[in-house]
């Protein structure tokens, strides 16, 4: 990814890695597809959770994800680095939570905008 513009592919892994952290947090983490927008038609990109074939809400957040893949790839790099924040303070709290399993780029924490 270059530093000002985010493709489809860069959102696509944003989202397994959200996936990822999901999962490390003891939540059951759905495979996410991400919708293209289009900001000059109105449509927005969103993230949607595919369980057994069935789109549903992602499981933090609202499923819209932004107009551009700018958006769309900051809205999601806030909300993975949120899910690893609270994470850390649920471990800090003394939650048992489950082992975090460091396999190929599904844990990629992508850099959010500068």
């Amino acid at each position: 990814m270059t530093a000002d513009r985010p493709t489809r592919a860069d959102v696509e892994r944003a989202a397994r890695a959200h996936t990822h952290a999901l999962a490390a947090l003891g939540i059951e983490a759905p495979r996410f597809a991400v919708e293209k927008g289009s900001r000059t038609n109105g449509i927005a990109w969103r993230l949607v959770a595919m369980r057994d074939d069935r789109r549903q809400r992602p499981p933090i957040g609202s499923d819209v994800i932004g107009f551009t893949a700018r958006d769309a790839y900051d809205t999601v790099t806030e909300r993975t680095s949120l899910v690893w924040d609270m994470r850390r303070a649920l471990i800090d709290a003394g939650h048992e939570l489950p082992a975090v399993i460091a396999d190929s780029d599904e844990i990629e924490r992508p850099q959010a905008a500068r």
